[in-house]
């Protein structure tokens, strides 16, 4: 049921028209901690289900959000950093797997909620640095 959310990924390039790079990233990155520490408590099936749509939903909008802040970030290093990109991927759907056979589903929703959050509080951090800097080099 979750794959209902992956049409939304047609909408990315749209949407990165209109708004900047690390606001999507950011946003899809706090949509998705949200609905995996959401899906934590309901008992219901119906609500984990609408939860993990809009799950998907992110991931579906994230991942050509992300390639294209590798793409812009990266200038001459592109193909690296889509190659680094695509390990990582791989290596992350690698380990996933063996995560969930030692885990529980509510500690494994808990530890991917941590590390969506982290990544997206850096994302944020990076940019509050540089709006710093550069108010500081406008007061000078």
């Amino acid at each position: 049921m979750g794959l209902i959310g992956t049409p939304l990924s047609l909408l990315c390039g749209k949407w990165l028209k209109k708004f900047k790079v690390k606001k999507m990233l950011i946003i899809c990155l706090s949509t998705m901690v949200l609905s995996l520490v959401l899906m934590v408590f309901p008992s219901s099936i119906m609500i984990i289900t609408v939860l993990s749509t809009i799950f998907v939903a992110a991931i579906a909008v994230f991942i050509p959000t992300l390639i294209t802040f590798l793409g812009e970030s990266a200038a001459n290093s592109r193909s690296t950093a889509i190659s680094l990109y695509s390990f990582l991927l791989l290596v992350g759907a690698s380990i996933g797997p063996l995560l969930a056979s030692l885990l529980s589903f509510h500690s494994i929703l808990l530890l991917f909620a941590f590390i969506f959050g982290i990544a997206a509080c850096l994302i944020a951090r990076k940019d509050r640095g540089k709006a710093k800097n550069k108010i500081a080099a406008q007061n000078s």
